[in-house]
């Protein structure tokens, strides 16, 4: 008979993660199946915020992430952060002095990674593993790396980094119910699964949303490991009314459902995805407290730091001595009476403007936003305190007569859709590494020099570039737009 040769033992195919010398003493992490391995899969490890959390390297971890505000006829606070060195914006100023820890930089460690999904893992927080690399906490997700202001996760989703301080705070013209049919209403109102809200950066109503559900499917997909088509969805909502007299029309948010909830809670905490495909802004599904009061024009102070304090003396000053504001804060606060005002009193903060207009939309002002960060008032009584705020006037005797912008008149912009600034002080195009829209003749707003030196470097005025001009007198063009209903005042 034939000799059998004894077969030889053959050694198992080692793991890819086992030949990084960082992770050879600990367990193979969760591969997620069936996930492509991308050209470019040079990627880091970064931490991960959780509210447990507190490792050194991500600044201040036990404050959770900034997140918008919903009740948002009116919405919320803090100055951008953006790096913008034209911006219009100025500091916000309050009676509270505020500590915010900048987040350190985490410096990437390169590696060679397969696209695995980084799994929780029983090691205490602000614990590093073997090799340097940094304890990651949290729901899986994808490893990321960041550099040039861009993160890129092992999946190869491009998308811009949170700046220091945090992205800016919104302020919401309107709730993500508006003018939602009430059909799709109804039928949102009886999901059970966790959700959250998500508009597109310039989004509007959309008769056609195919083509926005399906990008944002796709981001999410390359954010999280998701099985399943069916079990999770987003929805983007038809209209209740038409309208056609504005460019953005309501609604805009869509709904994204059937995402576990650890899941949502880490999307929620990114707040903006801007790629070059499309941007995204985030928002928590359940309600909260607008802190967004007015914006008051007609006030002739500089943004200075002299003039700061010296508004919110005015204005403090204008809501103590307001009757309805007091009666309504004393009955209706659970503190004593004198601690309810001057916790009121205390949380305020305003923060200066500059906006840029033609003649015929009102031409160019200087204004105040007006933000109220805290009171024990009950949800129903803040917002009513709120709207008592916005009944107030502000006259001075030397720096003019302050009026807050109300109506059609209230700042909004198209972009993030905040209400505390116009679209040419949009803060989000001016962020490092921006992938979003970016407006194209954003440097003509802040040009300087009078009007003829400004026309002849632009080739001539308007009427040497027409050729003599029309002649069409007082009522041609220039107030067209104000009778078609503009946004002046």
């Amino acid at each position: 008979p034939p000799i059998v040769q004894p077969s030889l033992p053959q050694e198992a195919p080692t793991p890819l993660v086992a030949t990084h010398a960082q992770r050879e003493t600990e367990a193979p992490p969760t591969v997620h199946a069936g996930i492509p391995t991308p050209d470019c899969s040079h990627l880091a490890e970064e931490p991960v915020w959780t509210k447990n959390g507190s490792d050194p390297l991500i600044g201040n971890p036990t404050a959770p992430p900034p997140s918008n505000a919903e009740w948002d006829s009116i919405l919320v606070d803090s100055p951008p952060l953006s790096p913008v060195e034209l911006s219009l914006i100025g500091e916000e100023f309050s009676t509270q002095e505020s500590c915010q820890l900048a987040s350190t930089p985490h410096p990437a460690t390169l590696l060679t990674l397969s696209p695995m999904v980084i799994a929780p893992s029983s090691v205490s927080p602000g614990q590093r593993r073997e090799g340097g690399t940094p304890q990651s906490h949290g729901p899986p997700r994808f490893r990321e790396v960041t550099e040039d202001n861009i993160t890129t996760n092992s999946r190869g989703l491009r998308r811009t980094a949170a700046p220091n301080g945090g992205w800016p705070k919104v302020h919401l013209l309107s709730t993500p119910w508006e003018n939602v049919a009430d059909s799709q209403a109804e039928a949102w109102s009886l999901v059970t699964s966790p959700k959250l809200w998500a508009r597109v950066f310039r989004g509007k109503y959309e008769p056609n949303s195919l083509e926005i559900v399906d990008k944002t499917r796709e981001i999410i997909k390359k954010l999280i490991p998701i099985d399943g088509e069916i079990s999770w969805g987003v929805s983007f909502p038809p209209q209740k009314c038409r309208i056609d007299t504005d460019r953005f029309p309501t609604p805009y948010h869509m709904l994204i459902s059937g995402i576990p909830a650890d899941q949502v809670d880490y999307i929620s905490s990114l707040e903006v995805i801007s790629t070059e495909e499309i941007t995204i802004l985030l928002k928590p599904f359940e309600n909260q407290r607008p802190e967004f009061i007015t914006t008051i024009c007609g006030l002739t102070f500089h943004n200075s730091p002299e003039s700061a304090p010296v508004v919110l003396d005015l204005v403090t000053n204008r809501f103590r001595s307001s009757k309805v504001i007091v009666l309504h804060v004393t009955e209706n606060s659970s503190l004593a009476q004198d601690k309810a005002v001057a916790e009121i009193m205390d949380n305020l903060s305003v923060k200066f403007i500059e906006v840029k207009r033609s003649a015929a939309n009102g031409g160019n002002f200087r204004g105040w936003n007006v933000y109220l960060h805290k009171s024990s008032l009950c949800d129903a009584d803040h917002i009513q305190l709120i709207q008592l705020m916005r009944t107030c006037d502000f006259p001075t005797a030397t720096f003019g007569y302050g009026v807050p912008l109300k109506g059609k008149d209230t700042l909004s912009c198209v972009g993030c859709k905040s209400i505390d600034h116009d679209s040419p002080n949009c803060p989000f195009p001016g962020i490092p590494g921006w992938l979003g829209y970016k407006p194209q003749v954003q440097a003509a707003q802040v040009t300087t020099g009078t009007y003829p030196d400004v026309m002849e470097n632009r080739g001539g005025t308007p009427a040497q570039r027409r050729g003599g001009g029309r002649g069409r007198g007082y009522g041609g063009r220039g107030r067209s737009g104000h009778r078609r209903g503009g946004r002046g005042f």
